[in-house]
């Protein structure tokens, strides 16, 4: 399966698709992409384009790309609305960065330890430019004891849950979830609290498998610890399984990470990711970040992504899925096979499937019992989850809010 193969062959690509793609893969600012000014003289529905932008979240990336070519060869109304939405992405994530830094601090002064990821930290480490990225909330990797002491500090800055529980529910919650969520109303934030360890739904970390191997980066004129690049690239493809690799943002991520980190370890990411069972969906992340985005992946990785057939299959699968613009939204039973598919082992998958059994915050939310009956929660989780088999249907996602994108003739 080629790069061009794929986007250039038919296969339902059109010219659109195949110029986000190919400004994707370059992410040189100058106008001497030829690949790109072909497909540009072929002919762009510009709205499209511009829907296809917001989808796949690379308005930033596709702004500057188009900004270096500027008018010549793009429509300015087109470059005044991609400018529009690079400045509005670039200032949420400038006021974003400036929550996280106050909650680093709070935390840091209070000795708790945490580690941001995904988010601006992210696009300060891809691309050394916050706006480059698109940012929607603040992600935290924490240890799960942790969990009510960074609450409590958390709320007296104004972060509440979003949902009321009872204390004991909310004991019963981390101990059979892995994330954790408040908000901040008034700022306008959501803040997810993240650990790895063996309630991870998909994954069974061991306790200090992210805290292992951090390093340090200046941000915002503070030192942090981040995950090194070996463990970031696998959460990356694991949360590109999680969304069954609908957008070409997640391909971008890893695509983007292999090519900034001067040092990774190629070994250590393959002895990671067999020992929480994710090989698969780590060789699945780096064959499309190789075939669509031209990630300089080794030979030996390309040798071990051509032996899996269900890596094959699966990268081929999710690539189509991507330039054909399947925009449908998957339905829950369409995200358990996928997941199912991605794993490792058969004890992997069953696993996966005793772990959805596990209550969450809506199931706390549904009923409020008393202590004595919390061992029920399973069953109403169980009922829930049934419901959604049977009424969620695969439906195509609303539009975007956040960028409503029309060019005026």
């Amino acid at each position: 399966m080629s790069p061009r193969g794929l986007t250039h062959e038919g296969r339902g690509c059109g010219s659109e698709m195949k110029l986000l793609v190919a400004c994707c893969q370059s992410q040189q600012d100058t106008t001497e992409d030829d690949s790109v000014l072909q497909i540009m003289k072929s002919g762009i529905d510009w709205n499209l384009l511009l829907n296809l932008m917001d989808f796949h979240r690379v308005t930033p990336l596709m702004a500057r790309k188009l900004a270096a070519i500027g008018p010549a060869g793009v429509p300015e109304s087109v470059l005044e609305q991609v400018r529009y939405g690079q400045k509005r992405t670039a200032i949420d994530n400038l006021e974003q960065t400036a929550e996280l830094l106050r909650v680093l601090r709070l935390l840091q002064d209070e000795g708790v330890k945490v580690i941001p990821f995904k988010g601006t930290v992210l696009a300060r480490q891809l691309y050394g430019d916050l706006g480059l990225r698109d940012s929607c909330d603040i992600d935290l990797i924490v240890h799960q004891q942790d969990i009510l002491a960074i609450k409590r500090i958390l709320a007296a800055v104004g972060y509440v849950p979003p949902t009321c529980l009872s204390p004991a529910q909310e004991i019963a919650l981390i101990s059979s979830a892995c994330v954790y969520e408040v908000r901040n109303q008034n700022r306008d934030v959501d803040l997810e609290l993240h650990w790895k360890d063996s309630n991870h739904r998909s994954l069974a970390f061991h306790p200090d498998f992210v805290w292992n191997g951090l390093q340090k980066i200046s941000f915002g004129g503070m030192q942090i610890e981040t995950l090194s690049s070996e463990i970031l690239l696998l959460l990356l493809c694991a949360h590109g399984t999680k969304h069954c690799w609908r957008r070409l943002r997640y391909v971008c991520d890893i695509a983007d990470l292999i090519k900034t980190s001067k040092n990774l370890n190629w070994t250590k990411l393959l002895r990671n990711a067999d020992q929480v069972g994710a090989r698969r969906m780590v060789l699945t992340g780096l064959s499309l970040a190789h075939d669509l985005l031209e990630a300089p992946v080794p030979d030996e990785i390309l040798g071990s992504i051509r032996a899996s057939r269900p890596v094959q299959r699966i990268a081929t699968e999710s690539s189509i899925k991507i330039i054909q613009n399947s925009r449908k939204e998957p339905g829950y039973l369409s995200i358990c096979r996928f997941s199912l598919r991605s794993l490792d082992s058969w004890r992997g998958r069953i696993r996966y499937l005793a772990m959805a059994l596990r209550p969450g915050v809506r199931d706390f939310e549904t009923a409020r019992l008393p202590r004595w009956l919390f061992s029920l929660y399973p069953c109403i989780r169980f009922l829930r989850l049934m419901r959604h088999l049977t009424s969620h249907a695969e439906r195509a996602p609303a539009r975007s809010e956040r960028f409503q994108f029309q060019v005026t003739q």
